[in-house]
């Protein structure tokens, strides 16, 4: 039985997406893992097929701490492929120091973010204040040159959606098409028995489970809502914004000095089942893309998209038409609006009228496996060509 040694920050998971992804990815798979985690807490599912080892430090020591944990266990297990998670992205910088080490092991790279090139980040992010929880620019320079390497050195890239592979590519992306793997992320199942039962009310609340920061922000909401406020009165009082999550400073300030503040209501940094609760009890679960002004780096996919199909929430989003989001929203037939204050004020008056239906994954054509599937028959044939 052979093992496939993974470096992934955040295992099991915490309240981040990429945290979700990797636990769903490997308790779904069929082939067997040793984890490096930097988790003070580790929980198995499985603790035969996914062994957890705590691997503790920081951006420059954690990498080097995992090279040291894979010699140990590489002497009993004989690796043939190593498989490096992004966010942080010192994951890859493992990777390549295990590669220099080892250079006959298969490299497995995993993207959900481009890393040195992220449309979250820029040059000019060093000179301006509050921009709490912005990626470092430097940082993302530094260990997404690994990341870069990683494009040409590995054995797999692999990518929750094309439109990510092309931006984090470029010009590369037809002559690495060989190496490529699409793998979308999808839910574990979707479990409408154990939903919890809202409390009746009048008011309509819509929550938004996640990090609020930089280019993804409540501007365009706010907006709507003042259109509401001053039109639709009525509607609008009925109307509760539920932000559940981690808010950068200038960002709850901006809402906090408008006119709707009275609409919001804020929510600290939850673990990742009490989550799940609030997306359960709430009228509508809320996608909010961030917003890029060039239309190629809409490339993101929200993990809580899939938990909240998971949950059976009512889904809603503010993405650009031509995006990652939207091409699932509207696989998925939910209510989709643009980052324009006036269609999300009409999508927020259907939305407390009741002219939003309920769409769910009732086929599961977002479930994981089939993501799973596809990552686990491509690792299978790396280990049957070793």
């Amino acid at each position: 039985m052979k093992r496939i040694f993974v470096a992934a920050w955040s295992y099991p998971p915490k309240m981040s997406g990429e945290s979700v992804v990797c636990r769903r990815t490997l308790e779904n798979s069929k082939l067997y893992y040793d984890v490096c985690s930097c988790m003070q807490k580790v929980e198995d599912a499985d603790a035969d097929k996914v062994r957890v080892f705590p691997v503790h430090g920081r951006y420059i020591r954690w990498p080097f701490n995992v090279v040291k944990q894979f010699i140990k266990l590489d002497k009993t297990e004989h690796y043939n492929i190593i498989m490096t998670r992004v966010m942080p992205p010192n994951g890859h910088f493992a990777g390549i120091l295990i590669k220099l080490l080892r250079p006959h092991v298969k490299w497995v790279v995993y993207f959900s973010d481009p890393i040195w090139n992220s449309p979250f980040i820029s040059f000019f992010s060093l000179f301006r204040k509050n921009l709490q929880q912005q990626p470092n620019y430097l940082l993302m320079k530094v260990f997404g040159s690994a990341a870069w390497l990683g494009t040409r050195f590995g054995d797999l890239l692999v990518f929750n959606n094309d439109r990510l592979a092309r931006y984090v590519l470029g010009e590369k992306y037809n002559s690495f098409k060989d190496k490529i793997v699409i793998t979308p992320y999808g839910h574990e199942g979707v479990q409408l028995q154990k939903c919890l039962q809202k409390q009746p009310s009048d008011k309509v609340v819509i929550a938004h489970v996640g990090q609020i920061y930089g280019a993804r922000s409540f501007s365009r909401v706010v907006e709507a809502l003042e259109i509401l406020k001053q039109n639709y009165p009525e509607q609008y009082n009925r109307l509760v914004i539920l932000q559940v999550g981690f808010i950068c400073s200038s960002e709850k300030s901006a809402i906090i000095n408008s006119k709707v503040i009275n609409s919001f209501c804020f929510v600290d940094e939850v673990d990742y089942e009490k989550s799940l609760e609030y997306m359960r009890t709430v009228d509508f679960a809320l996608i909010l893309d961030p917003y890029f002004s060039e239309k190629n780096k809409n490339i993101y996919v929200p993990v809580k998209i899939y938990d909240y199909m998971s949950v059976g929430a009512e889904i809603i989003a503010v993405a650009d038409d031509d995006s990652a989001t939207a091409d699932i929203a509207k696989e998925l037939g939910c209510a989709l609006a643009g980052h324009n204050a006036e269609e999300i004020a009409n999508m927020l008056l259907n939305c407390v009228s009741g002219n939003i239906g309920r769409h769910i994954d009732s086929g599961g054509r977002f479930h994981c496996r089939k993501g799973v599937e596809i990552l686990d028959s491509c690792l299978e044939q790396l280990l049957d060509n070793d």
